[in-house]
């Protein structure tokens, strides 16, 4: 699904996976290119708040409709307003997921190729990837179709990833040249993590009264009276925005190619670290020093060092700003009368812990 381990994430370290970081860092997920996708954001955000107003009063699946959110802002951002693929998108993307949540013995016995046929995850992964590959070449088609952009009141050409891509492949200035495949394997990244967040944060929300009612307090004070809410905005909720070679690490040996899973969960719940760190406490924060960019191992939501994710923008603004205006436009309580005691907290088992069974809420909106 990386195109042979084309993208930054499962490109092997080396000078190719520096020039593609640089290209991820510098161009496609910079502050100014995250700032750029402001008004995508805030229109799909908006338009989910109008969806949500018209079945004001009755249950609805937030896990839906976040998944779905991010989904959209994700695939405007990266191939453009006009993008006919995103239902297809939308799809691929949920059964890219499912299947990652599988369980195969091909992953317990990666040395036996043959159960990986077998046991069907091969061809299931083809049939998905033919799917992807479909999709991605449609929509770099039309942008190769229409390169000369739409044009901003500033005069400025509106770029989206895409775009960027493919521009910088076409200035032939690399080290590395960019293939297709390249820029397919950026360009299609991951995107259930937004949506992920934000559905933990909102059951977290809910199943602590204390804590959503001072969070809804912070939002509505600094929205109070505004037609329409920017970045700045958004920075003044302080509350809410709370191997390659063989090695030996602390006398344990690291042999060439082997994968080392760092357990960030566990760092993040250590006793010895945090007070209480199975208690949903955003206070917590206020006054630390340690943040998410990875500069302290004790929480380390992004990573870490050369590895870290490159979307820790993108990501946080996916996040933020969803959450900010659904507590600001309503207030919410658990459906069919379920206490926050109650609430069924299971995971489901995949690359990113989502929830296992969907979040039912009933919002209702707030009139200021």
């Amino acid at each position: 699904m990386s195109y042979n381990c084309k993208d930054v994430v499962m490109a092997p370290y080396g000078e190719y996976w520096r020039q593609v970081r640089k290209i991820c860092v510098l161009e496609l997920l910079s502050t100014k290119r995250v700032q750029s996708f402001w008004s995508v954001r805030y229109e799909e955000v908006t338009n989910l708040i109008r969806r949500i107003f018209l079945v004001n009063g009755s249950q609805m699946d937030l896990s839906e409709k976040i998944f779905r959110l991010t989904n959209d802002i994700t695939a405007r951002a990266a191939f453009g307003k006009t993008c006919k693929d995103k239902e297809a998108f939308l799809s691929v993307t949920g059964d890219i997921i499912r299947l990652s949540a599988g369980f195969s013995f091909s992953d317990l016995f990666p040395s036996m190729k043959f159960l990986e046929t077998i046991s069907g995850i091969k061809s299931k992964m083809e049939m998905i990837h033919q799917k992807v590959d479909k999709i991605v070449d449609n929509i770099i088609r039309e942008h190769k179709e229409n390169r000369i952009g739409t044009e901003t009141i500033e005069g400025e050409v509106e770029e989206d990833l895409v775009d960027v891509l493919l521009r910088i492949q076409e200035g032939g200035e690399l080290e590395f040249p960019i293939t297709m495949d390249n820029v397919k394997a950026v360009a299609y990244a991951r995107t259930d993590t937004s949506s992920t967040v934000i559905e933990w944060a909102f059951t977290e929300l809910l199943r602590n009264p204390r804590v959503m009612a001072k969070t809804q307090a912070e939002v509505r004070r600094i929205f109070d009276g505004k037609k329409k809410i920017d970045q700045a905005d958004i920075e003044k909720l302080n509350y809410l925005r709370e191997c390659r070679e063989r090695c030996e690490i602390e006398g344990y040996e690291i042999p060439k190619g082997c994968k080392v899973m760092v357990n960030a969960w566990a760092m993040g719940r250590d006793p010895e670290n945090w007070k209480d760190p199975e208690s949903f406490e955003p206070e917590r924060f206020q006054d630390l020093s340690i943040d998410y960019r990875g500069t302290n191992f004790k929480y380390i939501p992004f990573g870490a060092g050369r590895r870290m994710c490159p979307g820790i923008l993108f990501g946080i603004a996916n996040v933020e700003l969803p959450l900010a205006l659904l507590l600001y436009h309503f207030d919410w309580k658990f459906a069919n009368d379920v206490k926050p005691e109650e609430l069924d907290m299971a995971e489901d088992f995949s690359m990113v812990v989502r929830r296992k069974e969907k979040l039912y809420v009933i919002p209702m909106a707030y009139n200021p």
